[in-house]
């Protein structure tokens, strides 16, 4: 019998991964749309609604890719922080250089599996050193813009759920 705590961070693994696996599709739909719009010049002419066989081919890939990425990302993650009992930036960064082989796969090409890896670890740990948000910290806000501290404050809570 497993735990109650092995089957929560399995369960928290598995929606990350889903999530993140979504999260690409969608990402990849939208892109391949435009892609596919600037692949096919007939499009620019008739209705923005009708897409040739060329347009979905591209759309599907775009949005098979961006799955990819997004899973394996996460995966790696997962299984990266499931094996060192530590949840740091170090495990995302495993996670994307997994990524950035999905990206050398797709392509056929080893050079670029070892340009994506380090590029998207980079990125990844640029992002956990940054707080994962765009929010700038609350002691700078009490220094730059005091008088918005109360509204910022707020809005941390909302969006904890508080």
């Amino acid at each position: 019998l497993q735990d109650s705590s092995t089957c929560t961070m399995a369960q928290d693994g598995s929606n990350k991964i889903m999530a993140s696996t979504v999260f690409g599709s969608v990402a990849g739909f939208f892109t391949g749309s435009i892609s596919s719009v600037w692949a096919e010049p007939a499009l620019k002419r008739t209705s923005p609604l009708s897409v040739g066989s060329k347009g979905m081919g591209i759309i599907a890939g775009q949005t098979a890719l961006f799955a990819a990425v997004g899973g394996v990302f996460a995966s790696g993650t997962v299984v990266s922080s499931t094996i060192r009992g530590k949840d740091d930036m170090w495990n995302q960064a495993i996670g994307a250089c997994a990524a950035g082989g999905v990206v050398g796969a797709r392509f056929a090409s080893a050079p670029t599996a070892i340009i994506a890896c380090p590029l998207f670890a980079f990125t990844s740990i640029m992002v956990d050193l940054s707080g994962k948000t765009f929010r700038p910290s609350r002691e700078k806000m009490a220094i730059k813009h005091a008088q918005h501290l109360a509204a910022y404050d707020s809005e941390v809570r909302r969006s904890q759920g508080q």
